[in-house]
């Protein structure tokens, strides 16, 4: 433990991690492993804002190489011990709730499953939004055009009420949910039904907290938010959600050196510190991480082979420049121990997609190299976009 808590304390002030603003906030019936912190109102002008911790919620968020079963095994444990805490802040006032799905990543946040399991059943609402030109690792550039509506289903939907829409996803740049608000509120106005209260849940960024006080008062509702381990960082593409570390898509891009963080406990913190790696993304391909996914119309395979795929490219960048620290040509942040930390999660995540693909595709050049070799060179594997969806 004095070794984990030595090493939170540095990666804090490598990454000037915001350890200050929470405070413990008590729920009866959880796990003894379960963190459950409130973010002081001053941080973000909000009195909302909880973290939630649990060990799988680490585990989700520092292993990219978690996918399939694994992955909906542990997002349904940590979705439970997440209920437990809203249904408590919110034990006055459970009436009118709404699951609404942002397909499709939504869905595997497991928050409805979870309800059922307290014996609550919310009526669902599922909208299909697609971007018409691909999101690659950037939802505030010029990839992202228009967004469709594909399909969606509000059909369980109550009329004449005011209603608390429970709104699980990844909320980097919280551009997604502001397109698809109107639509939202467009549908519950055909049922003369309104949003008394949104609550949004997942990962979630610092970014989009301040986004969400805007657009609730904008519309005029309450909202509440029920962070996954952090109030995440975020890159300057808008889209990668790292506790800490360097943003690796700026230096890969434009050679200039930033760093990210979040708003974490330091109790939280010590549980990161031995396992995450630095300028990792927290949920990563989240839609296909999962080995199916709900699509609005029917269920698809997830696609897992591209969440893996395109982790392994992105943990060897972050690999080649610690390397270059190594090598002491710039300076990252990283702590000795991270090379081995990346070492073995581009090791795991190709032993899991050698079992997908039924064929063996070595990474072994690349790390005997130690990041010299571009990751073509080191990897016979095509590398494959990934979307936040």
């Amino acid at each position: 433990m004095i070794e984990a808590i030595s090493r939170a304390e540095l990666l804090k002030k490598n990454y000037s991690i915001d350890t200050d603003p929470t405070e413990s906030y008590p729920v009866p019936g959880l796990l003894s492993t379960t963190q459950v912190c409130r973010v002081i109102k001053e941080k973000f002008g909000h009195s909302a804002v909880y973290i939630i911790n649990t060990p799988e919620i680490t585990a989700i968020g520092s292993h990219p190489s978690i996918v399939g079963e694994s992955h909906s095994d542990m997002c349904r444990r940590a979705a439970d011990e997440t209920f437990k805490v809203l249904k408590y802040v919110n034990r006055d006032s459970l009436d009118d709730f709404i699951n609404c799905l942002v397909l499709r990543a939504a869905p595997g946040f497991k928050i409805g499953e979870a309800a059922e399991q307290a014996d609550y059943v919310f009526p669902q609402a599922t909208i299909r939004p697609r971007y018409v030109k691909p999101s690659f690792r950037d939802h505030d550039g010029s990839a992202v055009k228009t967004l469709e509506i594909l399909n969606s289903d509000f059909s369980k939907v109550p009329d004449n009420k005011e209603l608390t829409l429970l709104k699980f996803d990844t909320e980097a740049s919280l551009g997604t949910t502001e397109k698809v608000l109107p639509f939202i509120l467009e549908e519950l106005g055909k049922r003369n039904s309104s949003i008394k209260k949104v609550i949004f849940g997942g990962y979630v960024s610092g970014p989009s907290i301040s986004k969400i006080v805007r657009l609730a008062k904008k519309h005029n509702f309450e909202s509440e938010i029920y962070a996954w381990g952090n109030v995440t960082g975020l890159y300057s593409n808008n889209y990668d959600m790292p506790v800490y570390g360097p943003d690796e898509a700026l230096w890969r891009e434009k050679k200039r050196i930033s760093f990210i963080n979040s708003v974490i406990p330091l109790e939280i913190l010590e549980k990161y510190a031995d396992i995450f790696i630095p300028g990792a993304d927290q949920p990563g391909d989240w839609s296909a991480r999962q080995s199916e996914v709900f699509n609005g119309v029917e269920y698809e395979k997830g696609e897992i082979i591209k969440h893996l795929s395109g982790s392994i490219e992105f943990i060897g960048n972050l690999y080649k420049m610690f390397h270059m620290q190594k090598r002491e040509e710039q300076d990252f942040g990283f702590l000795d121990y991270h090379g081995k930390l990346m070492e073995t999660e581009i090791s795991n995540m190709q032993d899991i997609l050698d079992i997908y693909l039924k064929t063996r595709v070595y990474v072994d050049t690349f790390l005997t190299n130690k990041g010299s070799l571009s990751f073509a060179e080191g990897m016979r594997a095509k590398p494959v976009q990934k979307f936040k969806d």
